[in-house]
């Protein structure tokens, strides 16, 4: 699938690409010789481009092999600094919590086929970890990460420009359903009330999977 690019009102540029597993998304935000990368997917288009780049922030959403099947080789091939949740730079240590051992099996269970063969793996842990909350600024822009447990106990959002990056913890057909490892009960008791402050926050939502969208009101 071909990138997507788009600009928000300041000129930010947003460039989506698409992974090999489940359609997984793949953001890349470019700022000079920097690139902000959000779910590293294996996507070749993608890797080319980001040949350009001399220093590429990583940020994990999660921690499932749809979103992360090309972290090992952006860590290899480029500098990068690894962005994560705690229980999320814990899970990409281990196939089976990152289920990579369970994907080919997820993969028939929802029909999909697909030209690379699933095979477990690991990744290192990442560079900096927070728990619940971290802010900081990448090239003049704010970003604030929050903890939202429940599609997985490492899912996180990010907040940056008014755009919010929400991985599997919301996607435009609501929220996505559980996989091993998740919970309702978490997402419905902690997750709901955050992302409800944080939709007030933003004009467009990046999931994890699909088109961007513009947020709901408020989740129920």
């Amino acid at each position: 699938m071909p990138c997507h690019t788009e600009k928000v009102d300041n000129g930010v540029e947003i460039r989506r690409f698409t992974g090999s597993y489940l359609a997984a998304n793949m953001y890349v935000i470019p700022d000079g010789d920097h690139a902000f990368v959000v779910d590293p997917v294996e996507n070749e288009e993608a890797f080319l481009y980001l040949k350009a780049f001399g220093d590429i922030t990583v940020l994990l959403t999660h921690e499932h092999f749809d979103h992360i099947d090309g972290l090992n080789r952006l860590v290899r091939e480029h500098p990068c600094t690894v962005i994560a949740q705690k229980k999320c730079s814990e899970s990409i240590q281990d196939s089976r919590k990152n289920l990579s051992a369970l994907a080919r099996v997820m993969l028939e269970i929802v029909g999909e086929k697909t030209d690379r063969e699933p095979e477990p793996f690991v990744c290192p842990e990442a560079d900096l970890v927070f728990e619940d909350r971290y802010d900081f600024v990448w090239m003049g822009q704010k970003a604030e990460l929050t903890a939202t447990p429940g599609h997985s106990p490492g899912s996180a959002c990010m907040l940056m420009d008014r755009c919010l990056f929400s991985g599997d913890s919301l996607l435009q057909r609501g929220p996505m359903n559980r996989f091993p490892g998740g919970s309702d009960k978490t997402y419905r008791k902690q997750t709901v009330p955050v992302l409800n402050g944080l939709l007030g926050k933003c004009d467009m939502v990046y999931p994890g999977h699909g088109e961007p969208f513009a947020p709901p009101e408020k989740l129920l």
